[in-house]
């Protein structure tokens, strides 16, 4: 029998789960516990009490667990979040699966579009417009360049700032963006 399934853990449990574990199944099963059972019932309990000393002795120290849970077969499994990928280290924790995002729909159930990207880019294209501006305007000192390029940027940040609480009061009122 497997030392987790003696103490009726799953491998992920804490020290403190594994003493916790261990205490309450040595009250359930230690003999001394049951002095009025038959002699069947008082085998059966010191065997399973057998069991639990043994687990204990392993999982109870971290030495001896890390060493025991070293020797375990692992799981594997292949696809999903948090997969283990059977390559590398079996316990690598996979974040998210690009590939479990179902695409974002461009239009709703009624036809009409959902979102409008001219409008999900555009802070980022004057982003981009002030940036060239502004370095190339304070290359060559030219003022109107510069002032392009100010304009570029506080018309960014606006949009950066309102574009979003566009898309959430129509998305809260169910109009299409």
């Amino acid at each position: 029998m497997e030392h987790y399934d003696a103490l009726e853990l799953d491998p992920t449990a804490s020290a403190a789960d594994v003493r916790a574990a261990y205490l309450r199944l040595a009250r359930r099963f230690h003999p001394d516990s049951h002095p009025d059972a038959d002699d069947a019932t008082r085998r059966r309990n010191e065997q399973r009490m057998q069991r639990v000393t043994a687990a204990w002795a392993v999982l109870g120290d971290a030495e001896r667990r890390r060493a025991y849970d070293d020797r375990r077969p692992k799981p594997r499994t292949t696809s999903g979040a948090g997969a283990r990928t059977g390559t590398g280290d079996p316990w690598r924790f996979v974040p998210f699966d690009l590939d479990d995002d179902p695409p974002m729909p461009e239009t709703d159930d009624a036809g009409r579009r959902t979102h409008s990207r001219g409008l999900s880019m555009a802070p980022v294209l004057l982003l981009g417009v002030a940036l060239a501006s502004l370095i190339v305007g304070a290359m060559t000192a030219l003022a109107p360049l510069l002032a392009l390029g100010f304009g570029c940027l506080v018309a960014s940040v606006l949009l950066f700032i309102i574009v979003p609480l566009v898309a959430l009061t129509r998305s809260q009122r169910g109009d299409p963006i």
